[in-house]
């Protein structure tokens, strides 16, 4: 993520690094010092001194107001998140008290650094499935997203869906050239719809043909958050560590990003479905038949698994993989190990279908 912003300019003009003035936090003198990338302050205590820091691009919003106490003084308040056990996203905050003038000027600094972070989004659009997994999507965005959303001062523009195709034509007849990226409330699902929907339109754009095998698709120009809110999420597992809704929205506010795989289907030459997710036999089975069942809810999936088990027989069939030479396989992980890797063996299964090649690390 981009990292930037001033240094604080108090009663001098400053073109150094960093800046250290004097405030107070909960009525007790300390120093707060402001750089590049890291806001820190020192309590000055009789008993004990303590310094504590936040690296600047964990901030997610700076307020001031007046100091009720003191009409010459001004409330500083910064909220930032702190990263818990199983990497969920806490909401922090801490108030200094000091002139107005440092207040202020500090508050700018900061304010200006989240500001020049190019990876943070300023508007959003975001679709909400209001009968995914428990139902509970507008309830948790109102209650968690929305409050989040405001207090980093991102705009959003909400869309509650009404039907299986209104994802599809939401993203169709919208312009993307307005907003920072696309946020979805629910389930693995809705991103399966929404980048079909995205790719299909880019492809549609760029006068290519998706019924040719040889197109690929670049990169999509928009970013695509999930929000964690349907019976499957591990899309936001996968990008966050955690299913934590509050987690998926601060990471969404400070601009962190991955990239995911996605692949094309194909029948001969008719283009099928874009897809991040690839099965066969059992699963694709359970997937179908609790499809068919979303009016049950969540029971339906563990109902639908028990069908599955106790009444479908085993699928028995010849599967032919295709993969890469082993030597550009061990270049690849000569690359990945900085090392050097040998095959030691070799063994064929699936009527000589699949060969398996074992290698071992060499040291030197």
């Amino acid at each position: 993520m981009a990292e930037g912003g001033s240094s604080i300019n108090t009663t001098r003009e400053s073109s150094v690094d960093s800046e250290v003035v004097k405030l107070k936090v909960k009525q007790k003198d300390c120093e707060l010092t402001v750089t590049q990338t890291e806001l820190s302050w020192t309590i000055k205590d009789q008993k004990k001194n303590g310094t504590f820091s936040v690296r600047r691009r964990d901030l997610v919003a700076v307020k001031t107001k007046e100091d009720v106490k003191n009409k010459d003084s001004t409330v500083l308040t910064v909220v930032y998140v702190k990263q818990q056990k199983d990497f969920v996203l806490k909401r922090c905050e801490e108030s200094f008290s000091g002139s107005n003038s440092v207040c202020l000027a500090v508050a700018k600094t900061l304010q200006d650094g989240i500001n020049q972070c190019a990876d943070r989004p300023k508007r959003l659009l975001v679709l909400i499935n209001p009968i995914s997994g428990f139902s509970r999507g507008e309830k948790n965005y109102k209650n968690i997203c929305a409050p989040i959303f405001e207090e980093a001062g991102i705009q959003t523009d909400v869309i509650v869906t009404q039907s299986a195709g209104h994802t599809k034509e939401a993203i169709n007849g919208y312009n993307l050239q307005t907003i920072n990226g696309i946020i979805f409330v629910s389930g693995d699902g809705m991103y399966h719809t929404l980048l079909n929907a995205l790719f299909k339109r880019m492809a549609m754009e760029l006068g290519k043909d998706l019924n040719d095998p040889n197109y690929e698709p670049p990169e999509l120009t928009v970013s695509v958050g999930h929000i964690p809110c349907g019976s499957g999420n591990r899309i936001a597992f996968g990008a966050n560590g955690c299913f934590d809704v509050a987690t998926a929205v601060y990471a969404i506010v400070l601009g962190f990003k991955t990239k995911n795989n996605i692949f094309s289907v194909y029948s001969g030459n008719e283009f099928i479905a874009y897809a991040f997710l690839l099965v066969s036999g059992i699963w694709s089975d359970l997937l179908t038949l609790s499809e068919g069942r979303r009016s049950m809810g969540q029971i339906r999936i563990p109902l639908s698994a028990i069908q599955q088990f106790l009444i479908k027989s085993q699928r028995v069939a010849d599967l032919t993989l295709k993969f890469k030479a082993a030597e550009d396989f061990l270049i690849g992980m000569k690359r990945h190990y900085k090392g050097s890797c040998e095959i030691i063996g070799t063994q064929e299964i699936l009527k000589k279908r699949l060969v398996i090649v074992t290698l071992r690390r060499v040291q030197h």
